[in-house]
């Protein structure tokens, strides 16, 4: 330990390793976990167009999904889903939902409120779910903890949706947390 404190040029690289590793470990003492997001209930569809299905997101983002800068875009959260078919493509079952299950579900402001864009593998545009349509679009958050110390704040909340879109009965009520940028 002497020989460590008086120093020589691999001695100096030894204490700044000890230094950074203490640091380090002060700073997850005062709350390095990070916050994963989690999400319990569905979004499905009861036929119809869309086919028969119920999707548990998988991952949310904060992030503009419009390209737009945060202050300017009416992206509030993107929830996203896996796509079936990197599962098991040999499946008939995934086979069949690939073209109708949700992908992802963009859910933006609007003058007159909420509304959200579904995007499923069909080559089409966006599915608009919006009160056109729907007797349920809600979405309520409240800012969570931080994913790392320094980062921006997390967002937990719920989305509620049920509409009748494409001759299909689309409902949803997702609790989450740990939607992040």
């Amino acid at each position: 330990m002497r020989r460590l404190l008086r120093g020589g040029a691999g001695d100096r690289t030894l204490k700044r390793w000890l230094t950074a590793t203490l640091a380090a470990f002060a700073l997850c003492a005062t709350g390095c976990e990070h916050h994963y997001f989690q999400a319990e209930g569905a979004l499905s569809s009861d036929g119809g167009e869309l086919g028969r299905w119920q999707a548990k997101p998988e991952g949310c983002s904060l992030a503009p999904a419009d390209g737009l800068p945060v202050g300017q875009s009416s992206t509030v959260a993107t929830f996203i889903w896996p796509d079936p078919l990197s599962r098991d493509r040999n499946r008939e079952e995934h086979r069949a939902l690939a073209h109708n299950v949700p992908l992802q579900l963009t859910v933006v402001r609007t003058a007159t409120g909420i509304a959200a864009e579904l995007t499923t593998m069909r080559p089409t545009d966006p599915i608009r779910l919006d009160a056109s349509d729907c007797s349920t679009v809600t979405l309520s958050t409240q800012p969570g903890r931080p994913s790392f110390s320094g980062s921006r704040p997390t967002v937990a909340g719920r989305f509620r949706v049920d509409c009748e879109v494409q001759g299909s009965h689309v409902t949803g009520d997702i609790h989450f947390s740990g939607c992040e940028f």
